[in-house]
């Protein structure tokens, strides 16, 4: 009895030891850039001090921006533009060619989502904390996140004016609202997208 009790304890300890090697999945993968204003395009200009991070797993991506030179009580929103297949990129190099306008250019297997957003404060900065995980929400002609570790992620800021009582919650949380140039045509702002950045390519 006390030998099969041995056999038991040994057996028990080798699942222990392994089961933590089969759930544990690959290390993630942590990435950096800076941010650049794109509102003077074609200038483009690294904005000092800024910097963004990436982290993606099998599950998903998880994005910190840190920026500054915004506008003080505007609302902003940040987006997502991944690009599933970056090979398939036109001429290749991933751009808005390949996401706008709808459906882009398939082949690259791009995904605009929502990533976050907020009124700005009196400094000026900026910082947007957002994760998207595997075939997470995304515009209705792109296709979602479906290969998170070899995507390439690009990301957008866009300003939506001066946040107003009774439509903030629009202007911090999709794409058009405040903007009298983007649908539902809410507001009397013209927005535009200020600064962005990418990871890879």
């Amino acid at each position: 009895m006390r030998k099969r009790m041995i056999v038991l304890l040994a057996v028990f300890m080798l699942v222990l030891t392994v089961l933590p090697v089969v759930f544990a999945g690959e290390p993630a993968d942590h990435y950096s850039t800076v941010v650049h204003d794109i509102s003077n395009l074609p200038t483009i200009t690294e904005i000092e001090g800024s910097r963004a991070s990436l982290v993606t797993n099998d599950q998903g991506a998880t994005l910190q921006v840190k920026t500054s030179g915004l506008t003080p009580g505007n609302a902003l929103t940040v987006w997502w533009v991944i690009f599933n297949y970056p090979e398939n990129c036109s001429d290749g190099v991933c751009g808005m060619d390949d996401a706008f306008p709808p459906p882009g250019n398939v082949a690259a297997g791009a995904s605009v989502s929502y990533a976050a957003g907020h009124v700005i404060g009196g400094s000026g900065k900026g910082n947007f904390g957002a994760h998207i995980p595997v075939d997470g929400d995304a515009a209705p002609w792109t296709m979602g996140l479906v290969n998170p570790r070899t995507a390439e992620y690009h990301f957008v800021l866009r300003d939506h004016g001066p946040a107003l009582p009774g439509i903030v919650n629009e202007q911090i949380n999709t794409a058009g609202g405040g903007c009298n140039n983007i649908p539902p045509f809410t507001g009397d702002f013209t927005c535009v997208d200020i600064q962005a950045g990418m990871f890879g390519g």
